[in-house]
């Protein structure tokens, strides 16, 4: 059923790949590769995009509720930081239907991650996301 929420966050993680391939990257990389690469500590980042100077990861979430939220965004800062291990220079986004809650925003921020939201669709979060992309990473 394509109107389920699992299948829901796999049709946003498929139009944001297909967006995210054509724009001008060194690499790019999909949670599965990551796992291939690093392991399972790397299974909580949907992407990652390597620039020259910068790496950008992202975790995308369309879910309806914030049920176990917090630990989500736990585990993707800590992928982040476990992929990071050469401390290169990184931001991340949050990606999500719904906005975390106010002291999980402040929590992403503080290690450098964006969150970017929308509730309406799925091509307008994947619109916004590329946007936060593209603002941090060519102007």
């Amino acid at each position: 059923m394509l109107y389920d929420n699992h299948n829901q966050g796999r049709v946003l993680e498929e139009e944001l790949f297909n967006r995210l391939k054509i724009l001008p990257v060194k690499s790019l990389y999909t949670e599965r590769e990551l796992i291939k690469i690093y392991g399972f500590d790397a299974s909580s980042v949907d992407f990652v995009l390597e620039f020259d100077d910068h790496t950008v990861f992202i975790q995308t979430k369309y879910l309806k509720r914030r049920r176990k939220e917090s630990n989500s965004i736990q585990k993707f800062i800590k992928s982040v930081k476990f992929i990071n291990s050469n401390n290169k220079k990184f931001y991340g986004i949050w990606a999500s239907r719904c906005k975390p809650f106010d002291d999980n925003v402040l929590y992403l921020n503080s290690n450098n991650i964006e969150v970017v939201s929308c509730f309406e669709s799925i091509s307008t979060l994947v619109d916004l996301t590329i946007q936060n992309i593209r603002k941090f990473s060519f102007s």
